[in-house]
C-alpha cells in the first residue's frame, strides 16, 4: 500500500527534523531542520489520508474523515498551548511522547487495529 510507505517516510522525516531542531545550535542547521519537518508533516496528511480512504468503506468515509480533520485540527489548536501550559514544569518534547506511548497503548490494548471500526452494519441507502 503506498500510504503505508508515505507513511513512515513522513514519520523518519519528522522524528529527523525534532531531533535536528534539539540538537540545533545556530540558524543553517534550524533551518534545515525546519524544511525537513515541513516536508514530513506536508506528507504525513495525505499518507493517513490514504491510510482512511483504504481502510473505511465508501458509506462511512465522511464520517472518518471529518472525525479526523476535527482531530488533527483539534491537536493543531491546543497542543502550542498545552506545550506553552507545560513547558515550565516538563519538557513539551517528553509530554509529547508520554501522549504518543499512552495513544500506542490504547491501539494495542484494542487489538493493534489502528483505527475504530467504522464500518457500516447495514447496506448503504
Amino acid at each position: 500500500m503506498p500510504w503505508a510507505r508515505w507513511s513512515r517516510s513522513s514519520r523518519c522525516a519528522l522524528a529527523a527534523a525534532l531531533t535536528g531542531l534539539a540538537l540545533a545550535r545556530s540558524g543553517g542547521p534550524t533551518v534545515a531542520a525546519v524544511l525537513v519537518f515541513g516536508i514530513g508533516y506536508g506528507v504525513l496528511f495525505p499518507a493517513t489520508a490514504g491510510y482512511i480512504a483504504a481502510s473505511i468503506d465508501p458509506a462511512s468515509r465522511g464520517k472518518a474523515f471529518g472525525l479526523y480533520s476535527v482531530f488533527f485540527s483539534l491537536g493543531l489548536a491546543v497542543g502550542p498551548a498545552v506545550g506553552a501550559a507545560i513547558a515550565p514544569r516538563a519538557i513539551p518534547l517528553l509530554g509529547a511522547a508520554v501522549v504518543c506511548a499512552v495513544g500506542w497503548v490504547v491501539v494495542w490494548a484494542r487489538g493493534g487495529g489502528g483505527l475504530p471500526s467504522m464500518r457500516s452494519t447495514s447496506p448503504a441507502p
